[in-house]
């Protein structure tokens, strides 16, 4: 990130127009702007140590702010939501740690929970449905055992992409059309994931 930065600052304030573009194009690819971008990455590229995921994505929302790049910022506060605890985003951890603007906690609280409603429609929605078929009640109660993924307290998982287990004890019938709706609700959640924060929709964002 302070490599990233640094190109960013030479490029913006000396028109260097090569130095900023690698550092957005470095950043972009960091924090996607299209779902076939992010389901590209290999192991999307998140250094495990926790401390150093919070300095990357409040440092990613500080440089979006800063260097005007708003398009990084649906998939910044996602990760937010997604990576990193409560305590972490309000900063009652460690106060040593970056932290964000009172008004972009704000933003993080009401876009997580605005992807938790909206994962349960549209995402993970065959999680409720009902199978009719001869292996229903295999069917029904591993549907009903997946749901407990969620509980007691939603996770932001709005953008998960489908997995094996995801089908285990699922009959074959809702195996496929549970893979097919979770796959769908991601593309809804993707169009709409900057509206959560408060952004203005992908299309103005990449045309800014």
């Amino acid at each position: 990130m302070a490599v990233v930065t640094a190109h960013l600052r030479l490029g913006t304030k000396y028109n260097m127009t090569t130095f900023r573009k690698e550092a957005v194009d470095r950043l972009t690819y960091e924090f996607p702007t299209t779902l076939v971008a992010l389901d590209s990455t290999v192991d999307y590229s998140r250094i495990k140590d926790p401390k150093s995921v919070v300095v990357e994505f409040i440092g990613a929302i500080e440089l979006a702010h800063k260097f005007d790049l708003p398009e990084i910022l649906p998939w910044a506060f996602y990760g937010c939501c997604y990576y990193l605890t409560f305590a972490q985003i309000c900063q009652l951890e460690d106060p040593l740690m970056p932290f964000l603007s009172p008004e972009d906690i704000k933003i993080c609280m009401v876009g997580w929970e605005r992807l938790v409603v909206h994962q349960a429609r549209d995402t993970y929605g065959w999680l409720h449905d009902i199978c009719q078929s001869d292996d229903s009640d295999t069917c029904n109660t591993s549907r009903e055992k997946l749901r407990q993924y969620f509980s007691p307290l939603p996770s932001c998982k709005a953008l998960e992409r489908w997995a094996s287990p995801w089908k285990d004890g699922l009959c074959h019938q809702c195996a496929v059309g549970a893979e097919m709706a979770h796959e769908a609700g991601r593309k809804k959640i993707w169009d709409k994931l900057p509206m959560f924060f408060g952004l203005p929709s992908w299309s103005r964002l990449l045309n800014k």
